[in-house]
């Protein structure tokens, strides 16, 4: 066999071997391989004074270690059937197998601003300002929410 036929069979068996490791590795979870379908638990929905923007939180779990509590909102300016995600932070696990959901109060101070009050230290993911033609206060409490 000449010595370029040797080569190129050595490749393509290398990149089979490469190939087939591959797969082997998404199939046992890897790194970019199995993701935990999550199941979405709505917890309350806040119409604003007129009626014309809504604000939804919802609990999220994503497998044993992944519970978060997420607030969207739906506002004047925006497609009817489209929200926005303003306010996203981890639920505290209590111990293996449960959670604790994170304690907010959403309070609309009008029909154009939303009050978001959650408890000192918790990591917000999320931080926008505006959705639509609705602002969003951020306001972070020492204690137990009234």
């Amino acid at each position: 066999m000449p010595i370029v036929a040797k080569v190129v069979v050595g490749l393509l068996a290398a990149f089979g071997a490469l190939q087939l490791a591959g797969l082997l590795f998404l199939m046992a979870g890897g790194a970019t391989g199995y993701v935990a379908p999550c199941s979405v638990y709505p917890v309350m929905d806040v119409p604003s004074p007129g009626g014309g923007a809504r604000a939804t939180v919802e609990n999220r779990r994503c497998g044993d270690r992944d519970q978060r509590t997420d607030v969207s909102v739906s506002a004047n300016g925006l497609a009817s059937d489209w929200s926005q995600t303003v306010f996203s932070a981890p639920s505290a696990i209590a111990n293996a197998g449960s959670y604790a959901p994170l304690q907010l109060r959403l309070t609309w101070l009008d029909d154009t601003h939303l009050e978001i009050r959650y408890p000192r230290g918790v990591k917000n993911d999320m931080r926008e300002g505006r959705v639509g033609d609705v602002h969003i206060n951020y306001t972070e409490v020492e204690g137990p929410l009234p």
